[in-house]
């Protein structure tokens, strides 16, 4: 049920990018507009903030994620697919099954984003998607 911006602009006004996020029109001017950027970060001293733990949702919120996506789909608002993707996601977003409420850093929760893509990329219908949003810019329901 996801929003796909079709532009910089587009995306900033969805909340995808912030104000201040530099876009880049000329693909091959990329690279070079990253450099110059860490440049001016270094440049100012650039520390990165201090690292914070973020209650998970946990066990509790992945149940409550699946229900809605149980739901979805009895509706045929999702597919097969997208419950399976939507799986992995609520696992990611609620720091996998542990208790609500439990302390955990950034990085914990990157470890299950990490796993369920890895996981995912073994799944020829996500390279399907994959092919068919860059081919096509829309996403595919499969």
């Amino acid at each position: 049920m996801g929003k796909v911006a079709e532009s910089a602009e587009q995306a900033k006004e969805y909340g995808f990018l912030r104000e201040s996020d530099h876009v880049v029109m000329n693909k091959h001017e990329v690279l070079h507009a990253a450099i110059e950027q860490v440049k001016a970060l270094d440049a100012l001293n650039y520390r990165p903030p201090v690292k914070q733990t973020i209650k998970a949702g946990g066990r509790a919120a992945i149940a409550n994620f699946k229900g809605a996506m149980t739901n979805m789909h009895a509706g045929n608002y999702i597919s097969d697919y997208d419950r399976v993707i939507g799986e992995h996601v609520a696992n990611a977003l609620c720091g996998g099954p542990i208790d609500a409420g439990t302390e955990v850093d950034e990085e914990w929760f990157l470890r299950y984003e990490r796993e369920g893509f890895r996981t995912l990329l073994k799944n020829l219908k996500t390279h399907a998607r994959i092919k068919h949003m860059l081919d096509t810019g829309k996403p595919l329901r499969n």
